[in-house]
């Protein structure tokens, strides 16, 4: 009689320890709770206003990955196609994201040579890497920002092709009437005349609304009718 060969490895044929007091085989990986989706908060590059949203395609966040049990400081968070190449992410803004499973496996993708949504059907979708050449796993699934808008009134004159502060300012909950229901949150942004501006200037004083540009600057783009 000759004495059964082992087998080292476990994935060929060999059922894990069994557990006399629980009556069942042990689990040999340790996994978190299934799911895909995820709460993440804008860190941006460092944590500072001025770097929290420089990239064309993703986000910098921190949040929870419920599948790894881990909470991570910095993970890249896709954008969606709608707003890629603008900047419209605030530090500490919150929005759910999930991992989207296509072709190309937990990955979004990436328009092969049209910034954002692809121009055509024959447009190639790749995987979307980031600066390090990692695969961007989680996607943003909050459907738009209302942050890559910015309204409120200019704290002094903006000339063409110049900048000016600009006091800004949010509706009140619920509300929808900018002229009664509307406050001054404290916060200015610097923001910068419309670039189809040639001459002349928008008053101090008047209402302006601003959108990120692809240089990452708040740039006009409707004012107050003088």
């Amino acid at each position: 009689m000759f004495r059964k060969r082992k087998q080292p490895t476990p994935g060929f044929r060999l059922p894990p320890p069994f557990n006399p007091m629980t009556g069942e085989r042990a689990d040999l990986v340790m996994r978190g709770v299934v799911s895909r989706c995820a709460m993440m908060q804008v860190v941006g590059d460092d944590e500072t206003e001025a770097n929290e949203d420089t990239h064309a395609n993703y986000v910098l966040c921190r949040g929870f990955d419920p599948e790894t049990n881990k909470f991570y400081s910095s993970i890249a968070v896709a954008k969606p196609y709608n707003v890629r190449g603008s900047y419209p992410y605030r530090l500490g803004e919150l929005f759910p994201a999930m991992k989207a499973a296509t072709r190309l496996g937990d990955n979004s993708g990436l328009s092969a040579t049209t910034v954002g949504q692809p121009a055509d059907l024959d447009e190639v979708i790749g995987l979307l890497l980031d600066d390090a050449s990692a695969p961007v796993y989680w996607l943003d699934i909050s459907g738009g920002h209302s942050a890559h808008i910015l309204s409120g009134v200019l704290d002094g004159a903006l000339a063409a092709g110049g900048s000016a502060t600009m006091s800004i300012w949010e509706l009140n909950d619920g509300q929808t009437d900018w002229v009664n229901q509307s406050a001054d949150t404290l916060d200015n942004e610097t923001v910068y005349a419309p670039a189809v501006m040639r001459s002349g200037s928008i008053a101090l004083g008047k209402w302006v609304e601003c959108l990120k540009d692809d240089d990452g600057k708040w740039r006009v783009r409707w004012s107050e009718c003088p």
